[in-house]
């Protein structure tokens, strides 16, 4: 059972947002993130894989998913940040996290201990582009 103030933070790889929630009933958007391409080249990895070296000419056989999984790292450490300064203007009392799986894997990754511990549901679904009916739907089944 969802608690009167719920946050539910729908995200993928590109769009966040964070809505209010009493019970199964989402009420407003709070805030809405996009991914910026200038954060992942603070946090661009080092390429030593074994295709490929540092400071090595890259070849047909690297693996071509680093910038996906660095714009993924990049925009998880965003949405903590955001959830933060959220958290300060909305104090819920849980969150319900729908994320696609790899930018779950991410927020797990990346997420303060401190919210972790709010985290009430984490659904594999990517609900970015869906109404506020059809959210609410999907909120029922938690």
């Amino acid at each position: 059972m969802l608690s009167s103030k719920t946050l539910i933070l729908i995200t993928d790889s590109k769009v966040a947002k964070f809505y209010s929630s009493k019970g199964s009933h989402v009420q407003d958007l709070l805030k809405s993130i996009a991914a910026e391409k200038w954060w992942k080249m603070l946090i661009q990895k080092g390429r030593d894989n074994f295709f490929h070296k540092m400071g090595v000419s890259s070849h047909f056989f690297d693996p071509h998913h680093e910038a996906k999984e660095n714009e993924r790292r990049s925009f998880s450490l965003e949405i903590k940040y955001t959830l933060k300064n959220v958290l300060k203007s909305y104090p819920a009392d849980c969150i319900v996290i729908f994320s696609e799986p790899k930018m779950l894997g991410e927020l797990r990754k990346n997420l303060a201990s401190e919210f972790k511990a709010l985290i009430h549901k984490e659904i594999n679904k990517d609900l970015t582009h869906c109404t506020l009916q059809e959210i609410s739907g999907y909120l029922r089944n938690v």
